[in-house]
C-alpha cells in the first residue's frame, strides 16, 4: 500500500529495505561509554573518500563486493581494536 496526497499524479517508489544496498558495521563499546571507532564495509570493489563524509574520527572503511565482512578485514578489526584499546 502506498500513501500519497489526493489528487497527486507522480508518487514515487518504494523499495524495499532488503532490495537495497546494506553496509555491515563492527564496532564495540563498554559499559562505560568508551566507544572503539567503527569499521565500515561497504558493497563496492574500490574505495571512495566520499564514503568517509560525516562519519566518526579515527573509522576503519573497507570494500567488498557484497558488503559482508572476511577473514582479512575481520583480522583488519582486531589490530585496530588492540592499537585504539592498548590492552595489557
Amino acid at each position: 500500500m502506498v500513501l500519497a496526497p489526493k489528487g497527486q499524479k507522480r508518487v514515487g517508489s518504494i523499495t524495499a529495505w532488503e532490495r537495497g544496498k546494506n553496509i555491515t558495521v563492527i564496532c564495540a563499546m563498554s559499559a562505560a561509554g568508551t566507544y572503539v571507532p567503527p569499521l565500515f564495509i561497504f558493497p563496492r570493489k574500490r574505495h571512495s573518500l566520499q564514503l568517509e563524509n560525516g562519519s566518526p574520527l579515527a573509522a576503519v572503511y573497507k570494500c567488498t563486493p557484497n558488503g559482508w565482512t572476511t577473514e582479512q578485514i575481520f583480522l583488519k578489526w582486531l589490530n585496530h581494536f588492540k592499537d585504539f584499546v592498548k590492552p595489557t
